[in-house]
């Protein structure tokens, strides 16, 4: 029985040194594959942390950006209502003095000269006191009082 048992499998797997060479080819090709799938996985593993790594720094910089919109924002909206809150519009400044009126006043100032009539109010020939409004721009010069 274990002659008849042996004789089978011997039949049924050829144990013979070709096959035995195919197999082991076939596991060294295998183990190949796999090496080679590992090197490939861990190189993509090591780009995909670096690609992180850029997104996080990324994401911290957008964030700091964010920030430092907020705060530029607010400063504007300080210029803003201090621009508001000045009620004198100097009319034909000189070439690169708009925006700029205290420099524009005392330029005018320098070349006009100044006429007191009571201690309070200094009146230039080409400034022109508008009331202020917190909610509209400056209105046009045809719209003015002139005091």
């Amino acid at each position: 029985m274990i002659g008849s048992l042996s004789a089978d499998i011997t039949t049924r797997f050829d144990f013979s040194e070709s096959n035995q060479k195919k197999i082991w080819g076939m596991c060294e090709d295998l183990g190949k594959k796999v090496d080679d799938l590992a090197d490939r996985t861990a190189a993509l593993e090591g780009a995909f942390s670096d690609l992180k790594t850029v997104v996080d720094l990324k994401k911290k910089e957008i964030h700091n950006l964010k920030a430092k919109e907020e705060e530029c924002q607010v400063k504007l909206a300080d210029l803003e209502n201090n621009q508001k809150r000045n009620n004198l519009r100097i009319i034909n400044a000189p070439e690169g003095l708009h925006g700029n009126y205290l420099k524009a006043f005392v330029m005018i100032m320098i070349e006009v000269g100044v006429q007191v009539d009571e201690p309070e109010e200094v009146i230039f020939r080409d400034i022109q006191r508008v009331p202020c409004d917190p909610f509209r721009k400056f209105p046009s010069v045809a719209n003015q009082e002139r005091f």
